[in-house]
């Protein structure tokens, strides 16, 4: 009875060390995916809402943490990056968070935003305004890089006119 005892436990212990390795590695790359995710979730209508804003803005202020212009309605509008996050600022003068997460705990937080290499976030050349934000994943150490060159349409319609 005993040996049986010992030999049971010894295949259990044979199969846990072949399986622990598997499990952690599971865990890593469910961890991964969701990393992966959320990430490309944020980056993505990041991307789309400052392309949407600066394709139709006027009047376009830029400095390197910062893109204030006037929307289709005149109302005051932009982007802004501070405390490892882009906000939109909105025409009533408040501002709303774009990545990240605004309840402290969650696993948005872990998320954060940096300039890529020593580029500034925004720049302008001429009519052309360039995005450079890359955003970071503190956990896993993945980013999503937002690389964008966008022209206003009404800079286009004056050189056309």
């Amino acid at each position: 009875m005993l040996t049986e005892l010992v030999a049971a436990l010894a295949v259990a212990a044979i199969v846990m060390t072949a399986l622990l390795p598997m499990l952690v590695q599971t865990a890593a790359n469910c961890r991964y995916g969701e990393s992966w995710e959320e990430l490309s979730r944020q980056g993505m209508v990041m991307e789309e809402t400052i392309f949407g804003v600066l394709r139709f803005a006027r009047n376009i202020e830029v400095s390197p943490k910062t893109v204030r212009c006037c929307d289709e309605q005149n109302g005051l509008t932009g982007f802004s990056v501070k405390n490892g996050r882009v906000y939109r600022l909105l025409s009533n003068g408040s501002e709303q968070p774009l990545t990240g997460s605004v309840n402290a705990g969650l696993r948005e937080d872990r998320i954060s935003v940096r300039s890529q290499g020593d580029r500034p976030y925004f720049s302008a050349d001429g009519e052309k305004i360039h995005v450079y934000i890359e955003l970071y994943d503190a956990y896993t150490g993945q980013s999503w890089p937002c690389v964008l060159t966008v022209t206003p349409l009404p800079c286009q319609w004056e050189d056309a006119a």
